[in-house]
């Protein structure tokens, strides 16, 4: 039986029951949040389970980007996580997603939780352009305290 990992169900706790039993088969689970002011691009995608399941940090991704792409990157990265891969932050990889694309990963602590950001690149491999340039800030420009 195919299984649309995507759909929202009725209360709080059957979302709870549906985050545990991904976490029990998958060994982890994304959540995507939105207009969260506190991130940038006020977009807080991350996933939930490798540090306990595979010693590795939760990833997040900062980047506007359909919720089904973000999950389909977070899925690359789990699967080489899973092959015993340890992505570490501040190196460029080509090989994670797919051969020749580059993804780079920020190390991030967000109020004590610390995460490995994906930081994907424009079409041209810059993060000159909005949103790209947006993504490798650790607190939003809106958010940081006046000096």
């Amino acid at each position: 039986m195919k299984r649309d990992h995507f759909t929202k169900e009725g209360s709080f706790e059957d979302l709870r029951r549906q985050h545990d039993e991904f976490l029990k088969e998958y060994g982890w689970v994304a959540h995507y949040v939105m207009d969260d002011a506190a991130y940038p691009n006020r977009t807080n995608y991350h996933t939930h389970g490798l540090p306990e399941n595979y010693n590795h940090p939760d990833l997040e991704i900062c980047l506007p980007i359909r919720q089904e792409h973000a999950h389909a990157i977070f899925n690359a990265a789990v699967g080489r996580i899973k092959e015993g891969f340890v992505l570490k932050t501040g190196q460029t990889y080509n090989n994670i997603l797919a051969v020749g694309v580059l993804v780079t990963f920020k190390e991030v602590d967000n109020d004590g939780i610390l995460r490995l950001r994906i930081l994907l690149p424009d079409e041209n491999g810059r993060y000159e352009a909005p949103f790209y340039k947006d993504q490798l800030d650790s607190v939003p420009p809106h958010m940081r305290k006046a000096t």
